[in-house]
C-alpha cells in the first residue's frame, strides 16, 4: 500500500473513531454537557442543493468540550494511531494550547486514543505533554499505557465515566483504572 493510500486509511480510521467517541458523549445526561467543537468554516461558493465549497477560517481546538457536574471543565481530544505510540507531534498547536490551558486552570484535559489493534486508552493530556520526563521520550508506547493501567473497555468505562457521576468517574479512569476497580466498593 502506497503512502497516499495509507494516509487515506489512517484519516478514515481517525474520523470513524472520533465519530464513535461523539456518539458515546452525546448520550443525554444531566451530569454533564459535552459537545463537539466544529471547525470554523467560511462558505466561498454555492454548489446548489445545500452544498457549498468552504475554507477553514481558524484553527480548531480539541474535538469535544463541556462541563461536568460541579462546574468542572472537560476537554477531550480523540486520536486514532496506526503506529504503536502516541506522540506529542500528533497534536496541533491549537489542540496543545486548549488542552494545556484547561489542565492549568483545573479542568480535565483528556486524550482518548485508539490504536490499530482496537485497544482504547484514556489518559490525561499532561501525561502526553510531560512524557519525556515520565517515559524518557516524547511519545508514549501502547505497551507503556497497558502497563500503567490506562487501557479502558471503551463501551463500558467511558460511558460509565460520562453518564454516572461524571467527575468522579472521569477521575477514576484518569488516575488508575486498576486501583479504582479494587476500591470501587469503598466509594
Amino acid at each position: 500500500m502506497g503512502k497516499t493510500e495509507q494516509g487515506r486509511v489512517a484519516k478514515g480510521n481517525g474520523k470513524r473513531f472520533e465519530n464513535l467517541v461523539g456518539r458515546w458523549l452525546s448520550v443525554p445526561n444531566s451530569n454533564c454537557d459535552i459537545r463537539k467543537q466544529h471547525e470554523a468554516l467560511k462558505p466561498v461558493r454555492s454548489m446548489g442543493h445545500g452544498q457549498f465549497i468552504a475554507v477553514y477560517t481558524a484553527a480548531s481546538g480539541c474535538d469535544y468540550f463541556g462541563t461536568l457536574m460541579g462546574g468542572y471543565s472537560v476537554v477531550i481530544e480523540a486520536k486514532h494511531r496506526e503506529a504503536d505510540r502516541i506522540r506529542q507531534a500528533d497534536f496541533t498547536e491549537a489542540e496543545k494550547q486548549h488542552l494545556h490551558k484547561t489542565a492549568e486552570l483545573g479542568g480535565y484535559a483528556v486524550v482518548v486514543v485508539e490504536f490499530a489493534d482496537g485497544r482504547v486508552f484514556l489518559l490525561p493530556y499532561l501525561l502526553v505533554e510531560k512524557s519525556q520526563y515520565v517515559y524518557g521520550h516524547k511519545h508514549i508506547k501502547e505497551g507503556e499505557l497497558v502497563r500503567d493501567g490506562y487501557q479502558i473497555n471503551f463501551c463500558e468505562d467511558l460511558y460509565s465515566a460520562i453518564t454516572k457521576n461524571s467527575r468522579k468517574g472521569l477521575e477514576r479512569l484518569l488516575f488508575g483504572i486498576k486501583e479504582a476497580r479494587k476500591n470501587e466498593d469503598k466509594v
